[in-house]
């Protein structure tokens, strides 16, 4: 659980890292973009990609315990602040990302909208099982509508590694 924390916080700081090297002053922008302008923006691209490739594997995880969990009719504790932690991140992503990559901006705001339905189920009050299973159903709908999981396991690639949830 401590790695979660750490692994969430390195990928914020990828972020802004990224972030700051696309803000830094680098003297005024000419016309035309030249080989140096183009050469500095290709690794900023590869930073945020490593991020929310990174970011959409531990919300793969996130979102398998979610359906696990919903055909053994009950919700982890753990999934609301994990939830809520990954929404934030995935605003950060979006934020920096700004639709550079089409594929990517499309699938990170279906996550956020799946990611907010999921976080409502974490709010759902304990003891009314009636609204936990509806927002639990919804969110689950939202998943298969939108293809997420199958959609980030075609932007991560395959292999072994080690998730730090």
């Amino acid at each position: 659980k401590t790695f979660g924390w750490a692994a969430a916080a390195a990928a914020v700081l990828v972020v802004g890292i990224g972030l700051g090297r696309l803000s830094a002053p680098g003297g005024a922008p000419s016309a035309s973009p030249g080989p140096d302008q183009t050469a500095t923006t290709a690794p900023n691209r590869d930073i945020l990609r490593a991020a929310a490739v990174e970011h959409l594997v531990r919300t793969e995880s996130l979102l398998t315990l979610l359906r696990a969990d919903a055909r053994a009719g009950r919700v982890e504790p753990s999934v609301g602040p994990w939830a809520r932690g990954l929404l934030t991140q995935t605003r950060l992503l979006m934020d920096a990302e700004g639709g550079v990559d089409p594929v990517m901006s499309d699938l990170l705001e279906d996550l956020e909208l799946v990611l907010i339905q999921i976080v409502g189920v974490a709010n759902a009050p304990a003891g009314d099982q009636g609204r936990v299973e509806s927002e639990l159903n919804l969110a689950l709908e939202g998943l298969r509508e939108r293809e997420v999981l199958t959609r980030i396991q075609a932007v991560v690639p395959a292999g072994p590694r080690f998730i730090g949830t």
